[in-house]
């Protein structure tokens, strides 16, 4: 009920999306669960990260996530600013 009540997005980076955190492990590809659901008019992106990888930065606009994960035996880092947590 709480998700399908987001009106806006916060992500930084353009495009109508919302940005989901998922802090699990790789055995479980979440994105697939999410694929071509919308919230609204808003597709639904997928971030997945184990806590040991990922680092927040909280300040008075928000939460800021910075991830450094292995993809295809490259680490790959990204920030970005996530709507919702799982």
């Amino acid at each position: 009920a709480a998700v399908s009540s987001a009106t806006r997005v916060t992500s930084s980076v353009s495009g109508r999306y919302l940005t989901l955190l998922v802090i699990d492990d790789q055995n479980t590809d979440w994105s697939k669960y999410f694929r071509g659901k919308r919230i609204g008019e808003y597709d639904i992106r997928v971030e997945q990260a184990e806590f040991r990888e990922i680092t927040v930065t909280a300040t008075s606009d928000g939460a800021t996530v910075s991830m450094a994960v292995m993809r295809g035996g490259t680490k790959v880092g990204r920030s970005f600013r996530p709507d919702f947590l799982l």
